[in-house]
């Protein structure tokens, strides 16, 4: 070609465009002698104009992309919707609205069993010395530790001012471990420290209590058994209040149980992986991204539509910090779509008493231009809800004939999952169930749930003998492949050309059959090297014959090979 140019705009008329970053294209520019310009001609709106002459297949950048940053302080005090009649996502981030932080209680409660010593017990003073070290004056905070009894040794409550923190500091720094692990009466003593914390310190005024668990073992002393230990804190905590986060550190840390006793007290809880060097890092960032600056507690987000929604993500969010950003998404029933009037309401505590943010909108979108399998929003729902479909059903085990009681609250309004099960394993089996129909419909590859099968096929090499080819197959019958995307790679670039299924078909009619999803064979296992040049898939839908193109996939260029998405068993 003797140029081509590639303008990438955005426009954003609620909040405005603050910035726009397009590195990538300015790298592609600058290796290939072209031009690059970025134009503002607005504080909405920002494009860029991408050039090259003299150009060859060579010189084709693989990815253009641009990234913009909108002004938080232009947010809609309701939020933002985005999306299509086939799903909408709500964006709520009220940081520039809340003008200071909601006070904390908080008791760090610490594991100090004899599993912990070492570097294990290195990384957890390290961590919470550092987190000690960011509490704001106004925040009120106690530390105790845990082993074969539920206290061993304690500090505080106080303020937290200069000479408390540099204290408490000292207090972690010359912890040792020794002992068993008794969960039961840590949870228990913790939750009666921060109720001594906020009687102490609050008269009144909005503050949040907070319980932050660190142990890496499973009950070994006192109460072991998980659904008394997690009946007895729920039923303590209904009087206290507290948000209860807990961090499971190593393998050997019983993740489950704490899953199901975050739940049910409206925190969160998560592993913290050893042996990669960056344990106290992990428990840092885990404290800064949730807790460091608790702007709202309590926050719900209620999405109301003329349509019914069949299944939303997360709505209840026991604390939103600063920094961080909240998305909530729905979808509506089964072959409908969101059209009139639709309305988001979320609520919450914020440092001056309760808050309610609405935002008020309508939704009118034609049925025909609605792609819910290519939809960025429909694949954006489907990755959430796995996420917290998965989480969930780790924590099923522990909580028993609660399971029910929690599965509305955790997953939100969701009738492929919601609906009253005989025991807890009935549910466990559902929720995998359901998480492996959403990464399915929405073509993700999921560890566990489903998988990419590629293999030799005679029937691409019948159909292009003379290059490389990616065939895309639903449910193998290639008596209905006639609209079916095919991908080929040059051998002498892995830039991927779209051709059409219908230029083969002469070809196809003397092809050797392609196998069925049922029987796969061997499949073959392709990766990409510094020695084969990578095959970088397009952005393809599902077509209307069901077969689907996956996006991301690296192959080697020139191999001819059937792709197929399967469930993982």
């Amino acid at each position: 070609l003797d140029s081509i140019s590639v303008d990438v705009a955005v426009s954003e008329p609620d909040t405005g465009v603050r910035a726009f970053a397009v590195g990538r294209l300015a790298a592609a520019a600058s290796a290939a002698g072209g031009n690059l310009q970025v134009l503002r001609p607005g504080s909405l709106a920002a494009t860029a104009r991408f050039e090259l002459a003299n150009v060859t297949k060579g010189d084709l950048p693989n990815l253009v992309s641009a990234s913009y940053d909108y002004d938080p302080e232009a947010m809609p005090a309701g939020g933002l919707v985005l999306g299509s009649g086939g799903c909408v996502s709500h964006l709520f981030n009220p940081s520039s609205l809340l003008a200071a932080a909601v006070p904390k209680n908080i008791v760090f409660v610490i594991d100090v069993s004899g599993s912990m010593m070492g570097q294990k017990l290195d990384d957890a003073k390290s961590a919470f010395q550092t987190i000690i070290g960011t509490l704001a004056e106004e925040d009120a905070f106690a530390i105790h530790t845990f082993s074969s009894k539920g206290t061993e040794s304690s500090w505080g409550p106080s303020k937290a001012t200069s000479f408390a923190r540099s204290d408490a500091s000292a207090f972690v720094r010359d912890l040792s471990a020794n002992g068993g692990t008794n969960l039961h009466d840590a949870f228990v003593n913790g939750l009666e420290q921060v109720s001594m914390v906020t009687d102490l310190f609050r008269d009144g005024e909005p503050s949040v209590p907070i319980v932050m668990m660190l142990s890496d073992g499973q009950a070994t002393e006192g109460q072991t058994d998980r659904n008394d230990i997690r009946n007895a804190i729920r039923a303590l905590n209904e009087d206290v209040g507290a948000k209860i986060f807990s961090l499971a550190f190593g393998a050997g840390a019983d993740l489950h149980l704490l899953l199901a006793i975050a739940i049910q007290n409206q925190g969160s809880a998560i592993p913290i992986y050893e042996g990669y060097g960056d344990s106290a890092e992990q428990i840092e960032a885990f404290y800064s991204s949730k807790l460091r600056r608790v702007l709202l507690s309590d926050l719900t987000i209620d999405i109301k539509s003329e349509n019914t929604i069949e299944s939303q993500t997360q709505t209840q969010f026991p604390v939103f910090a600063d920094g961080s950003e909240v998305f909530v998404r729905a979808k509506p029933k089964k072959d409908e779509y969101f059209r009139g009037s639709l309305q988001v309401v979320a609520s919450a505590i914020a440092n001056t008493g309760p808050k309610q943010w609405v935002f008020d909108g309508m939704i009118d979108t034609h049925k025909a231009l609605v792609a819910p399998h290519s939809h960025e929003c429909v694949q954006s729902f489907a990755h959430q809800k796995i996420k917290e479909l998965l989480k969930f059903r780790e924590a099923t085990s522990s909580l028993g004939s609660d399971v029910n009681e929690y599965s509305g609250i955790v997953l939100g309004r969701d009738t492929g999952v919601t609906k009253e099960r005989a025991s807890p394993s009935d549910f466990h089996e559902d929720v995998k169930a359901r998480a492996t129909e959403l990464a399915l419909d929405a073509s993700l590859v999921w560890p566990g749930l489903t998988a990419m099968v590629t293999m030799e096929s005679d029937a691409c090499a019948a159909i292009f003998p003379e290059g490389g080819m990616l065939c895309h197959e639903g449910d193998g019958d290639s008596s209905k492949w006639d609209d079916v995307k095919m991908e080929e790679a040059n051998d002498e670039s892995d830039t991927v050309a779209n051709s059409s299924m219908k230029k083969g078909k002469d070809k196809l009619a003397s092809a050797p059959a392609f196998p069925s999803s049922a029987n796969l064979g061997n499949p073959t296992a392709i990766d990409a090297s510094a020695d084969s040049p990578a095959m970088i898939m397009s952005n393809s839908s599902a077509s209307s014959n069901g077969s689907k193109a996956m996006n991301g996939t690296i192959f080697s260029s020139g191999v001819i090979v059937l792709l197929m998405l399967c469930r993982s068993y």
